[in-house]
């Protein structure tokens, strides 16, 4: 089975035991045939400035996010705009950027606490690509009935540096197990340069 056939059956991971991440490790750092990419790319800087001044009351919201992560502690782990991208295949589904309601906040800590912690210091500064989405955006991307982006509690993410696939495995999973059961974070691996952690 090539790996990109691999990924669409275990994308995106839940909380999963060591052996399943074993397992998946294991085969992700089979060598790949050609490195696909994540396809239409995340919106830029600027797509995301227009977008918070379309609508009356996003810039409170947001203001108010970037306040929440700072009391919370995550602030600095990557940029807040970051965190509202919905899914890659935004153009055919809709908005690139989507604030999530105030109660679901607190869903994406412990995600960016273990980013901060775990995987930034080996691996190197991470973008959000995709994180979260809506019901009618989660359908329209292809996400899983049960992803936890509709929850905002998992963050799809690309390395800044130029890792490849079995560089991320060699260095996340070894991570994952020492740190991600008793942090209750999943792992879990895209095509490309891509990887989930909830």
């Amino acid at each position: 089975m090539v790996f990109s056939q691999f990924a669409k059956l275990v994308k995106p991971l839940p909380i999963v035991g060591f052996a399943v991440v074993a397992a998946i490790c294991l085969a992700a750092a089979q060598p790949a045939k050609a490195q696909d990419t994540d396809g239409q790319g995340p919106a830029p800087w600027r797509s995301f400035t227009v977008w918070l001044a379309a609508a009356p009351g996003r810039a409170e919201e947001f203001a108010a996010f970037e306040a929440y992560l700072a009391q919370a502690g995550v602030k600095d782990v990557v940029p807040a705009w970051q965190l509202i991208r919905t899914a890659t295949s935004w153009r055919q589904c809709g908005d690139p950027f989507a604030i999530p309601e105030r109660r679901l906040w607190p869903n994406i800590t412990p995600a960016l606490a273990f980013v901060r912690d775990r995987i930034v210091p080996v691996i190197g500064p991470v973008e959000p690509v995709a994180v979260f989405r809506d019901e009618a955006m989660n359908r329209c991307a292809g996400g899983a009935r049960g992803s936890v982006h509709r929850r905002f509690a998992a963050l799809d993410l690309t390395p800044q540096r130029p890792l490849s696939l079995a560089d991320l495995t060699a260095a996340l999973c070894p991570i994952h197990a020492a740190h991600g059961p008793r942090a209750r974070i999943g792992l879990g691996f895209y095509r490309g340069r891509r990887f989930h952690v909830d």
